[in-house]
Order: structure tokens, then C-alpha cells, then sequence
């Protein structure tokens, strides 16, 4: 098999559902135009008649409907309604697909909230998990480093362009909960209020701030130690960080983080938000 057929298939497979919805809701939203909405027109325009029709209503719709399969109703008009019906069709078909992802965002959330700290700690990492020791606070030089920031974010950017995970910022990689008194102690405004700015300024800085509408931030306590749990849903698109001159992408791959070189960036894009 050639190569780029065989690339293709699976993208053919993935989204052969998809196009069929979209074109039976545009054919019913035809049908819809013609045989619903046409006879609605024909019902406004027989009352503005009034006494000038001999027929009742039910005998002036029949006749009118079968005014079209006998060819007597004007071209024009038939395309009219197909057209608008055909419009719908699409127009529900999008609000449609919208309202089922949003359901499906609540209810990953739903899920991911009902999951309990303590049983976070003891699943350990792995592809939707994530421990990080610290926001900025350097454990092996006991000293501020802002390089770390970029790790989070990376985390996180690759959560939205996955499937969604959760990060605990506080727990070490042996799920020892180091707390966050160091990285509110390196903030201007300490505390949870403080780091949970800094976090959402670092994450619009190199993201954007759009990917904040995917993003939870909320804060738990152990033994008088916090943790900032951070959930990140899959992104309804690509997600890029800003890296000095820069722009990457990363994915999680496993219990790590992988950035993707260009071509690997495309075809993966290409294969998961294509529509």
C-alpha cells in the first residue's frame, strides 16, 4: 500500500461519521424546508386569503404539496426552501456538536472533581497525572528559578493538547507533598490568592489567554501544606508556547512531556482538530 494511503485511511476512518451526520442533517434540513416549512408559508398565506378559497386548509395544504411533485410549483421557490432548510440543517447540526462537547467537558470535569486528593497522591504519575515539586523554587539551590515556570507550562500546554490531565504543583515524584511556602514566599503577593495570579499570568504569557477557559486551579491541604491542583481539559484547538524567539509544542506521551518537531506538529494537528 502507498504510504500516503495508508496516512490517510485513518483519518478517513476517524472522521467518515462525522461527514455522514453532517450531511444527513443537512438533508433532513432540506426535507424540513420543503415539507415543513413551505406548507407553514402556504398556512400564512391561506389566512391572509380568507374567504377568497373555496378549500378548507387541509385540501389547500394537499394540494399545494402535491403542486410540487406534479412539477406545478414554481423552481425558484422549491429552491427557496430547500436552501433555507438546508441552512438550518447546518446551523443545527453545529449547535448540536457544540452543546455535546461542552457535555462532554462537563462531565470530564465532573469526574476529575470528584476525585479526592488523597487518592490523586497515592495513584502516583502517569499520562493524565502529573507531580511538580515547586512553581519557582529551586529544591537543589534553595534559590528562586524562573526556568522552572516554563516546565508547568509545558505540562500543562501538553495536558490541553492531549487528552486533558491534572497537575499537582507542591508533590514531589515520590508523592511526598512538599507544600508551596516557598513559592508564596517568592511572590509579591503571597499566599494561595498570589500563586494562583502568578500561574494564570505565566500560563496567558506563553499560551494565551484563551487557554485559561480550559484551565481549573484550585488548592488543597495536607498536614498545614498546600498543593495546587491545576485540571486541564483537552483544548478545542492547537495550543503553542511562546519560548523567547520560539514557538513549541508538546504533547504528553506516557508519564512525560514530548515536544513535536514541525512535521510531527502538522501531522498531529492535522489528525486531531482537522474538521
Amino acid at each position: 500500500m502507498n504510504k500516503n494511503n495508508a496516512s490517510f485511511l485513518p483519518f478517513l476512518l476517524k472522521n467518515t461519521g462525522k461527514y455522514t451526520i453532517f450531511l444527513i442533517s443537512v438533508l433532513i434540513g432540506m426535507l424540513v424546508g420543503i415539507f415543513i416549512l413551505f406548507p407553514l408559508h402556504e398556512i400564512a398565506i391561506f389566512y391572509d386569503k380568507g374567504m377568497m378559497l373555496k378549500e378548507s386548509l387541509t385540501e389547500y395544504l394537499y394540494i399545494r404539496v402535491a403542486d410540487i411533485f406534479q412539477g406545478r410549483v414554481s423552481l425558484i421557490i422549491i429552491e427557496f426552501w430547500t436552501i433555507i432548510g438546508a441552512f438550518l440543517g447546518i446551523l443545527f447540526y453545529y449547535i448540536s456538536k457544540t452543546i455535546n462537547k461542552n457535555s462532554q467537558m462537563i462531565r470530564r470535569l465532573s469526574t476529575e472533581l470528584e476525585k479526592s486528593f488523597p487518592v490523586l497522591l497515592a495513584q502516583g504519575e502517569s499520562s493524565i497525572l502529573e507531580f511538580k515539586s515547586s512553581f519557582r523554587w529551586d529544591y537543589q539551590t534553595n534559590k528562586i528559578n524562573k526556568n522552572l515556570e516554563n516546565v508547568i507550562v509545558k505540562t500543562i500546554a501538553a495536558f490541553l493538547n492531549s487528552d486533558g490531565g491534572t497537575l499537582l504543583i507542591g508533590v514531589n515524584d515520590n508523592n511526598k507533598v512538599l507544600g508551596l511556602e516557598n513559592d508564596y514566599n517568592s511572590l509579591k503577593k503571597p499566599g494561595r490568592d498570589g500563586f494562583e495570579q502568578a500561574i494564570i499570568s505565566s500560563i496567558s504569557a506563553k499560551m494565551g489567554s484563551t487557554v485559561c477557559g480550559s484551565i481549573l486551579t484550585m488548592f488543597h491541604s495536607l498536614e498545614n501544606k498546600d498543593v495546587c491542583r491545576i485540571i486541564a481539559m483537552p483544548s478545542p484547538r492547537p495550543v503553542y508556547v511562546k519560548d523567547g524567539t520560539l514557538t513549541k509544542f508538546y504533547i504528553r506521551t506516557g508519564c512525560s512531556t514530548r515536544e513535536l518537531n514541525l512535521k510531527e506538529a502538522v501531522d498531529y494537528i492535522s489528525m486531531r482538530w482537522n474538521n
